[in-house]
C-alpha cells in the first residue's frame, strides 16, 4: 500500500508504533513523534467527524473526567505558585497525561491484533536496548580494574553502569513492563512464536535481576503472582507456582542489595528506634525524603504547595533536618502519591488514587490481564518514584494508560 493511500487510522497506527519503539532510547524525537499522532488525531475528528461531534464523544468518557480534573488542578495551581516558570514547566510535561488519554478516547477503534503490534514494537525496542547495554558493558569488563570493581560488587556495578539510555530505574521499569507484555502475548496470542516470547521474557527478568532495581524486582513479583492467579490453570499448578515464586522471592531478597532494608524491617518488628543518622548510614534517604514530603503535605493540607514551589520547599526542608549535605543532587519526593498530594493538596491525592484505582476494579472484573497487570505495576511504581515528574515516567504511563485502560474501556459513539 502506497503511502498516500493510508488513512488516518493508518497514520496513527504507524505513529503509535514508531512512539513506543523509540520510548526506551529516551530520545527527543519521542515528543516529536507523540506530536504528530496527536495532530493526525486532530486532522481525523476536525476534518472526519466534527469538533461538536468529538466533544460530545468525550464528554461520555467517564474515565477520562479524572484526568481532566488532575490535570486543571495543575493548572489551577499556578496561583499558588510563587515559581510560576518552573509550574509552568510541570504543566508543559504533563501535557502528554491530558492529550493521549483524549485521543484514544476518540479515536478509531484499534483492533486487537494492531495492539499486540505496538505492544511487541516496544519490546522489541527494549531488547534491542539490552544487548547494546549488556555489549558495552561487557567490552568495560575487558579492563583488569573495572572487572575487579564488578567482581567485588557485581550487583552494583550493574545497578550504576549497565544502562546507557536511562536511569537504572526506569531503565527496569520498561524491561518489567516489557515482560508483562510478553506474558500477556504468549498467553493471548502473538504472531510470534510462544518459544521466541518465553526466551525473551527470561532474558529480561535475568536483566532485571542483575541491575537490582528494589521497585522493578517488587514489581516482576506482582506481575508473576497476577499471571499465575490469571493463567495458571488447576489449583494445584497455581500451588506449586506460587511456591516456587516465593522461593526465588527469598533467594532474590537474599542479595545484598536488599540488606539494609532486611536489618531495619527485622529492628522494626522488635520495637527497637531507628535514627535519622543510622538511616543515612545504611542507604536508607529514600524514607527520611518521604518523611520531609509527608510533613510539608500535612502542613499544606488542602491545597498543596503550588506545583512550581515544591522543590524550593523541599529543598528547604533537607537543609533544616540537615539532609542536605548527604546528597548528590536535590532529589523530588521520590513518591507519586506524596508529589501529588505536596503539590496539590487533599483534593489532588483524592483524584489520583480515584483516577487509578477505578480502572483496576474495572480491569479486576473483566479479567483483563494487560489492563490490570499494568494498573498495578504503575500503583507500585508510584510508591517509588514520582512518575509523572520525569518525562521517561510520563510518556510511559501516559501511552499505556491511554491503550490500554482509556481506549478499551471507552464508550463508543
Amino acid at each position: 500500500m502506497s503511502l498516500k493511500h493510508l488513512s488516518h487510522k493508518d497514520w496513527m497506527y504507524i505513529l503509535a508504533l514508531l512512539t513506543v519503539f523509540s520510548m526506551p532510547f529516551h530520545l527527543q524525537l519521542t515528543r516529536y513523534l507523540v506530536g504528530g499522532l496527536l495532530g493526525v488525531w486532530l486532522l481525523e475528528m476536525v476534518v472526519g467527524r466534527g469538533v461538536k461531534a468529538m466533544l460530545g464523544h468525550l464528554l461520555q468518557q467517564r474515565l477520562v473526567w479524572f484526568v481532566v480534573v488532575f490535570y486543571l488542578l495543575h493548572v489551577a495551581s499556578l496561583f499558588l505558585s510563587g515559581n510560576v516558570d518552573r509550574a509552568l514547566f510541570d504543566l508543559e510535561r504533563k501535557l502528554p497525561v491530558l492529550l493521549l488519554p483524549l485521543a484514544f478516547a476518540t479515536m478509531p477503534s484499534i483492533r486487537r491484533r494492531r495492539r499486540n503490534y505496538i505492544l511487541l514494537s516496544f519490546i522489541a525496542a527494549n531488547l534491542f536496548v539490552s544487548l547494546i547495554c549488556l555489549g558495552f558493558f561487557t567490552a568495560r569488563l575487558t579492563d583488569a580494574s573495572y572487572l575487579q570493581k564488578f567482581l567485588n560488587y557485581p550487583l552494583y556495578r550493574f545497578y550504576t553502569d549497565f544502562s546507557l539510555f536511562s536511569k537504572s530505574t526506569y531503565f527496569a521499569l520498561y524491561l518489567e513492563v516489557s515482560v508483562a507484555f510478553l506474558l500477556y502475548l504468549y498467553h493471548g496470542g502473538s504472531p510470534v512464536k510462544k518459544g521466541w516470547l518465553a526466551a525473551a521474557a527470561v532474558f529480561l527478568t535475568l536483566l532485571v535481576l542483575a541491575v537490582s532495581s528494589r521497585a522493578a524486582i517488587i514489581g516482576l513479583m506482582v506481575v508473576f503472582v497476577t499471571t499465575i492467579l490469571m493463567y495458571g490453570g488447576r489449583l494445584r499448578v497455581k500451588v506449586l507456582s506460587l511456591a516456587g515464586l516465593i522461593l526465588l522471592v527469598a533467594v532474590v531478597l537474599g542479595n545484598y542489595r536488599f540488606r539494609n532494608y532486611r536489618e531495619m524491617a527485622g529492628r522494626l518488628l522488635r520495637g527497637e528506634p531507628i535514627g535519622q543518622q543510622e538511616l543515612i548510614e545504611k542507604d536508607a534517604m529514600r524514607l527520611l525524603i518521604w518523611d520531609s514530603a509527608l510533613d510539608l503535605s500535612l502542613d499544606h493540607f488542602w491545597l498543596g504547595t503550588g506545583t512550581g514551589d515544591v522543590q524550593e520547599m523541599l529543598n528547604n526542608e533537607y537543609q533544616r533536618r540537615g539532609l542536605h549535605k548527604h546528597m548528590d543532587h536535590n532529589y523530588n519526593p521520590h513518591n507519586q502519591y506524596l508529589s501529588s498530594f505536596l503539590a496539590l493538596g487533599i483534593t489532588g491525592l483524592v483524584v489520583m488514587l480515584v483516577w487509578m484505582l477505578w480502572p483496576l476494579i474495572l480491569t479486576w472484573r473483566d479479567k483483563d490481564y494487560p489492563g490490570m497487570v499494568w494498573m498495578l505495576m504503575m500503583l507500585l511504581h508510584f510508591f517509588f518514584e514520582s512518575m509523572l515528574n520525569r518525562s521517561p515516567g510520563v510518556l510511559l504511563f501516559a501511552f499505556f494508560y491511554s491503550l490500554l485502560i482509556v481506549h478499551r474501556y471507552r464508550k463508543e459513539p
